[in-house]
């Protein structure tokens, strides 16, 4: 087994602590803060950043396993190896898993176990695995349509009960006649007095 990837962790600057003798060898083991990040995807600065200069060659029937610490801290080297051996990478990574978990822990963390296998030369797919992973890729697309479509049904018809009903326009109101004023009555004129006639004085 080739190890390809270290964990960012204090335990790493703990151990070189420890194997320079600066530390005891118990301290680093024991210390608090062993299992403590020290870069992580997130970090406003991440300074720690390690990658392959090289590509890892591969080869027919080599496996590459993922795995978080809560599962090969749990298991040794030659554990993993027999457990990768199955001829199922399937049934290997779920043998890992009980493995692992058959084996608590006082601070059992996470176990997450993924495993590539890699086939041998000119290794294909079996016909009746494709045509079976054709039908079922198939059903899930129609599956996927149908449900759209289902989706946009519902929709429109919740679009079209929901739409408010459309304004009767009613015709203006007819304009008011002018009021006619009331008829008022004229009294009759009243005759003004005719003075007598004056007779003019005689002097004798």
């Amino acid at each position: 087994m080739t190890l390809l990837t270290a964990d960012h962790v204090y335990a790493r600057e703990l151990d070189r602590e420890a194997a320079a003798g600066r530390i005891a060898a118990t301290e680093a083991a024991e210390h608090p803060d062993r299992d403590a990040l020290t870069s992580f995807l997130g970090m406003p600065d991440l300074d720690q950043v390690e990658c392959n200069l090289q590509p890892v060659p591969l080869h027919p029937s080599d496996r590459v396993l993922l795995c978080s610490d809560g599962l090969y801290r749990n298991l040794s080297e030659a554990e993993l190896a027999e457990e990768l051996a199955r001829p199922d990478p399937q049934a290997a990574a779920e043998a890992l898993l009980g493995r692992a978990l058959a084996r608590p822990q006082p601070r059992q963390d996470n176990l997450t176990a993924v495993i590539l296998a890699l086939g041998g030369a000119g290794e294909a797919m079996p016909r009746s695995a494709r045509r079976r992973q054709g039908w079922w890729i198939g059903l899930g697309v129609g599956l996927l349509l149908a449900s759209a479509g289902g989706a946009a049904l519902w929709w429109w018809e919740r679009q079209r009960s929901e739409a408010p009903a459309p304004a009767i326009a009613s015709p203006p109101p007819a304009p008011a006649a002018p009021a006619t004023p009331p008829a008022s009555e004229t009294p009759p004129p009243t005759p003004s007095p005719v003075p007598a006639p004056v007779q003019p004085a005689i002097r004798t």
